[in-house]
């Protein structure tokens, strides 16, 4: 919300925040979108570098998620297959 309203340095803070906050309580999903809206404050404050790796560390977090869903998936199937 603070980078919609153009305060990118308040959405910074708060995103950084919540990576943090969602890694400690193993939340993936909300995780992978904390790391892409911290990507679009750094973006949009010009530090294109910064930007750039967190959009790796949001990639290698969704992959996660996607590997945890995959193998839930490949469980249940064993289960009622």
């Amino acid at each position: 919300m603070h980078s919609v309203l153009g305060d990118h340095r308040e959405a910074h803070m708060f995103c950084a925040q919540a990576v943090v906050f969602n890694q400690e309580i193993g939340d993936g999903h909300a995780e992978a979108g904390a790391w892409d809206s911290l990507g679009r404050a750094h973006h949009c404050l010009g530090e294109y570098a910064q930007a750039g790796a967190v959009t790796c560390a949001d990639a290698r977090s969704r992959e996660g998620v996607y590997r945890e869903i995959r193998s839930v998936r490949r469980y249940a199937d064993s289960r009622h297959g």
